[in-house]
């Protein structure tokens, strides 16, 4: 199923329920955060940087998951992207629009649901 947008707007998603976007986005997180305490471990035992080839290699993968992640979800804009990195999973708790336009501070997988319009 492909991620177009209807005549009024709103996501037409890849995973037919909310339930099942919220599953596909806890489990992501999950992964990503598991990857984020490795990476850790990794630097302070041996000095990694984030740009070495390694670390570029080591990113690769989450990011290529991000992206199925999106396309699942029906994300056209990068809203998961933008959950995972510049948030931090809601920790920041920034703002993003709905699908109606307001605006709304985004602190968790529900919040982010909202935005994606399920």
């Amino acid at each position: 199923m492909s991620s177009e947008k209807t005549s009024m707007s709103a996501p037409v998603h890849a995973v037919v329920t909310r339930s099942d976007a919220e599953r596909v986005l806890r489990k992501m997180v999950e992964v990503k955060q598991e990857l984020d305490k490795q990476w850790e471990s990794l630097q302070r035992s041996i000095g990694l940087e984030t740009e070495s080839p390694f670390g570029i290699a080591s990113w690769k993968p989450i990011t290529l998951l991000i992206e199925c992640v999106e396309t699942i979800v029906g994300d056209e804009i990068g809203t998961v992207s933008w959950f995972v990195w510049d948030n931090e999973y809601g920790r920041k708790a920034m703002e993003h629009s709905l699908p109606d336009g307001s605006m709304r501070k985004v602190k968790t997988i529900d919040d982010l649901l909202d935005v994606l319009g399920f």
